[in-house]
């Protein structure tokens, strides 16, 4: 009767030790696929702009924090346009050609609307727009910033 309660024992004991050995590895691979993330979205803030032949051209899209918020604070490339007033889009004008990212002065605010060459369209917080020589812009719901 003892010798088979202690082989009872010892397959239980056996049965946990397996289980905690099949669940660190589980971490750990979560751990490394978690990392791996981290490191590709830390890599991708970038906020480098550069300007050739007075076409802007930007290296990366930082619309978030690296801990994901949204990210409204003016950087010294951005430009905020203000409500209801038009730009003209030109290389000696305040907006020059090029890529730039919509961004939401709000951060409760994450839709808004652009006049650009008559058509007003909503846009979301965060995405691209490129503006050619002679575009018309107007925000017409909010001030946007262009990064």
């Amino acid at each position: 009767m003892e010798e088979i309660l202690f082989y009872i024992g010892a397959g239980v004991f056996i049965v946990l030790l397996i289980t905690l050995i099949v669940l660190n590895i589980i971490k750990a691979v979560k751990n490394n696929k978690k990392n791996k993330k981290a490191e590709l979205k830390e890599n991708s803030f970038s906020t480098e702009v550069e300007i050739k032949n007075d076409v802007r051209y930007t290296q990366g899209d930082a619309v978030e924090t690296k801990e994901g918020e949204i990210n409204v604070s003016l950087q010294q490339e951005d430009l905020i346009i203000t409500i209801n007033k038009t730009y003209i889009v030109g290389k000696k004008n305040k907006i020059i050609p090029g890529k730039y990212t919509l961004l939401s002065v709000n951060d409760s605010v994450t839709n808004f609307s652009i006049k650009i060459n008559g058509i007003v369209s909503t846009f979301s917080h965060g995405c691209n727009m490129v503006f050619a020589e002679g575009d018309i812009v107007c925000p017409t719901s909010q001030n946007v910033i262009l990064r």
